[in-house]
Protein backbone atom coordinates (compact mmCIF):
# COMPACT_ATOMS: atom_id res chain seq x y z
CA UNK A 1 0.00 0.00 0.00
CA UNK A 2 1.27 3.48 -0.91
CA UNK A 3 2.01 5.56 2.18
CA UNK A 4 2.16 8.73 0.10
CA UNK A 5 -0.01 9.37 -2.94
CA UNK A 6 1.55 10.58 -6.17
CA UNK A 7 -0.20 13.91 -5.71
CA UNK A 8 1.20 14.31 -2.18
CA UNK A 9 4.68 13.38 -3.39
CA UNK A 10 4.50 16.01 -6.14
CA UNK A 11 3.31 18.64 -3.63
CA UNK A 12 6.06 17.83 -1.12
CA UNK A 13 8.77 17.92 -3.78
CA UNK A 14 7.42 21.10 -5.37
CA UNK A 15 7.26 22.80 -1.96
CA UNK A 16 10.97 22.13 -1.38
CA UNK A 17 11.98 23.35 -4.83
CA UNK A 18 9.69 26.41 -4.94
CA UNK A 19 10.78 27.33 -1.43
CA UNK A 20 14.47 27.02 -2.26
CA UNK A 21 14.55 28.41 -5.81
CA UNK A 22 11.32 30.32 -6.38
CA UNK A 23 8.64 29.84 -9.01
CA UNK A 24 10.44 31.01 -12.14
CA UNK A 25 13.66 29.12 -11.46
CA UNK A 26 11.84 25.82 -10.85
CA UNK A 27 10.66 23.87 -13.89
CA UNK A 28 7.99 21.18 -14.08
CA UNK A 29 10.65 18.89 -15.55
CA UNK A 30 12.85 19.47 -12.49
CA UNK A 31 9.96 18.65 -10.14
CA UNK A 32 9.19 15.55 -12.21
CA UNK A 33 12.79 14.36 -12.00
CA UNK A 34 13.13 15.08 -8.26
CA UNK A 35 10.01 13.13 -7.28
CA UNK A 36 10.51 10.46 -9.98
CA UNK A 37 7.10 10.81 -11.63
CA UNK A 38 6.19 11.54 -15.24
CA UNK A 39 5.44 15.11 -16.28
CA UNK A 40 2.06 13.76 -17.47
CA UNK A 41 1.24 12.86 -13.84
CA UNK A 42 1.93 16.45 -12.75
CA UNK A 43 -0.22 17.76 -15.59
CA UNK A 44 -2.99 15.31 -14.68
CA UNK A 45 -3.16 16.42 -11.05
CA UNK A 46 -2.54 20.16 -11.48
CA UNK A 47 -2.88 21.03 -15.20
CA UNK A 48 -0.45 23.97 -14.97
CA UNK A 49 2.65 24.97 -13.03
CA UNK A 50 0.70 27.97 -11.67
CA UNK A 51 -2.02 25.69 -10.25
CA UNK A 52 0.65 23.52 -8.64
CA UNK A 53 2.29 26.57 -7.09
CA UNK A 54 -1.02 27.86 -5.71
CA UNK A 55 -1.78 24.45 -4.20
CA UNK A 56 1.67 24.28 -2.62
CA UNK A 57 1.23 27.72 -1.02
CA UNK A 58 -2.25 26.79 0.24
CA UNK A 59 -0.86 23.55 1.69
CA UNK A 60 1.96 25.44 3.42
CA UNK A 61 -0.61 27.76 5.01
CA UNK A 62 -2.68 24.80 6.20
CA UNK A 63 0.40 23.01 7.56
CA UNK A 64 1.49 26.06 9.57
CA UNK A 65 -2.12 26.54 10.73
CA UNK A 66 -2.25 22.95 12.05
CA UNK A 67 1.08 23.27 13.83
CA UNK A 68 -0.04 26.48 15.55
CA UNK A 69 -3.43 24.97 16.42
CA UNK A 70 -1.66 22.03 18.11
CA UNK A 71 -0.07 24.52 20.55
CA UNK A 72 -3.43 25.76 21.80
CA UNK A 73 -4.47 25.07 25.39
CA UNK A 74 -7.47 26.45 27.29
CA UNK A 75 -5.37 27.49 30.28
CA UNK A 76 -2.61 29.20 28.27
CA UNK A 77 -2.26 32.95 28.50
CA UNK A 78 -2.07 34.87 25.23
CA UNK A 79 1.55 35.71 26.01
CA UNK A 80 2.50 32.06 26.62
CA UNK A 81 0.70 30.90 23.49
CA UNK A 82 2.41 33.60 21.40
CA UNK A 83 5.84 32.65 22.76
CA UNK A 84 5.14 28.99 21.91
CA UNK A 85 4.34 30.03 18.33
CA UNK A 86 7.58 32.03 18.20
CA UNK A 87 9.60 29.01 19.43
CA UNK A 88 7.89 26.81 16.85
CA UNK A 89 8.94 29.18 14.08
CA UNK A 90 12.53 29.23 15.33
CA UNK A 91 12.64 25.42 15.55
CA UNK A 92 11.00 24.96 12.14
CA UNK A 93 13.11 27.60 10.44
CA UNK A 94 13.12 25.95 7.00
CA UNK A 95 9.32 25.80 6.99
CA UNK A 96 9.04 29.47 7.92
CA UNK A 97 11.57 30.76 5.40
CA UNK A 98 10.23 28.65 2.52
CA UNK A 99 6.64 29.62 3.27
CA UNK A 100 7.42 33.33 3.34
CA UNK A 101 9.52 33.10 0.20
CA UNK A 102 6.53 31.62 -1.62
CA UNK A 103 4.04 34.10 -0.12
CA UNK A 104 6.17 36.99 -1.33
CA UNK A 105 6.62 35.63 -4.83
CA UNK A 106 5.50 37.84 -7.71
CA UNK A 107 4.09 34.76 -9.40
CA UNK A 108 1.49 34.20 -6.66
CA UNK A 109 -1.38 35.82 -8.55
CA UNK A 110 -4.99 35.10 -9.44
CA UNK A 111 -5.35 32.51 -6.69
CA UNK A 112 -9.12 32.88 -6.36
CA UNK A 113 -9.52 29.63 -4.43
CA UNK A 114 -6.70 30.29 -1.99
CA UNK A 115 -7.70 29.84 1.66
CA UNK A 116 -6.79 33.40 2.69
CA UNK A 117 -9.40 34.91 0.39
CA UNK A 118 -12.35 33.69 2.49
CA UNK A 119 -13.50 36.33 5.03
CA UNK A 120 -13.83 33.86 7.92
CA UNK A 121 -10.23 32.70 7.50
CA UNK A 122 -8.67 36.08 6.75
CA UNK A 123 -5.54 36.55 8.77
CA UNK A 124 -2.38 34.67 9.69
CA UNK A 125 -2.24 30.90 10.07
CA UNK A 126 -3.51 29.81 13.46
CA UNK A 127 -5.78 32.85 13.74
CA UNK A 128 -8.63 30.86 15.31
CA UNK A 129 -6.32 29.61 18.07
CA UNK A 130 -5.03 33.14 18.67
CA UNK A 131 -8.65 34.35 18.86
CA UNK A 132 -9.72 31.64 21.30
CA UNK A 133 -6.73 32.29 23.55
CA UNK A 134 -7.47 36.01 23.67
CA UNK A 135 -11.19 35.48 24.29
CA UNK A 136 -10.46 33.00 27.10
CA UNK A 137 -8.26 35.53 28.88
CA UNK A 138 -9.93 38.80 27.85
CA UNK A 139 -13.62 38.17 27.13
CA UNK A 140 -14.50 41.88 26.92
CA UNK A 141 -12.30 42.59 23.90
CA UNK A 142 -14.14 43.53 20.72
CA UNK A 143 -13.55 41.71 17.42
CA UNK A 144 -11.65 44.73 16.08
CA UNK A 145 -9.41 44.83 19.18
CA UNK A 146 -8.74 41.09 18.92
CA UNK A 147 -7.73 41.34 15.27
CA UNK A 148 -5.54 44.38 16.02
CA UNK A 149 -3.68 42.49 18.77
CA UNK A 150 -3.28 39.30 16.71
CA UNK A 151 -2.09 41.11 13.58
CA UNK A 152 0.61 43.04 15.45
CA UNK A 153 1.66 40.10 17.63
CA UNK A 154 1.96 37.75 14.67
CA UNK A 155 4.01 40.35 12.77
CA UNK A 156 6.55 40.70 15.56
CA UNK A 157 6.68 36.91 16.08
CA UNK A 158 7.57 36.40 12.41
CA UNK A 159 10.04 39.29 12.34
CA UNK A 160 11.76 38.09 15.53
CA UNK A 161 11.97 34.50 14.27
CA UNK A 162 13.31 35.49 10.85
CA UNK A 163 15.86 37.77 12.53
CA UNK A 164 17.17 34.80 14.53
CA UNK A 165 17.21 32.23 11.74
CA UNK A 166 18.43 34.36 8.83
CA UNK A 167 21.85 33.03 7.71
CA UNK A 168 23.00 36.56 6.82
CA UNK A 169 22.03 38.04 10.19
CA UNK A 170 23.52 35.09 12.06
CA UNK A 171 26.93 35.95 10.67
CA UNK A 172 26.63 39.71 11.21
CA UNK A 173 24.88 39.84 14.61
CA UNK A 174 26.20 36.72 16.32
CA UNK A 175 27.93 38.70 19.10
CA UNK A 176 25.20 41.35 19.53
CA UNK A 177 23.66 41.12 23.05
CA UNK A 178 20.09 41.35 21.70
CA UNK A 179 20.65 38.65 19.10
CA UNK A 180 19.38 35.69 21.12
CA UNK A 181 16.15 33.82 21.83
CA UNK A 182 15.72 35.36 25.30
CA UNK A 183 15.98 38.96 24.05
CA UNK A 184 13.51 38.32 21.23
CA UNK A 185 11.08 36.75 23.70
CA UNK A 186 11.36 39.81 25.95
CA UNK A 187 10.54 42.03 22.97
CA UNK A 188 7.44 39.95 22.16
CA UNK A 189 6.29 40.19 25.78
CA UNK A 190 6.79 43.98 25.78
CA UNK A 191 4.79 44.34 22.58
CA UNK A 192 1.91 42.22 23.88
CA UNK A 193 1.85 44.22 27.11
CA UNK A 194 1.77 47.49 25.13
CA UNK A 195 -1.01 46.19 22.86
CA UNK A 196 -3.13 45.08 25.80
CA UNK A 197 -2.66 48.46 27.51
CA UNK A 198 -3.62 50.21 24.30
CA UNK A 199 -7.02 48.49 24.09
CA UNK A 200 -7.85 48.36 27.80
Amino acid sequence: MELTTTKDLILQTAASLFGAKGFSATSVREISKACEVNISAINYHFETKENLFHQVVANQYEMVDKKITSLYGENLSFESFSLNVFRLFVQESTMLLCTYKMYLSDEFKNADNFILTTPENFGPPGINSFKKTLKNNHPKLSSAEIFFIIKNTFSVICHSAITLISPVLKNKLRSHPDYCLESQEKNIKKLINALMNNVS
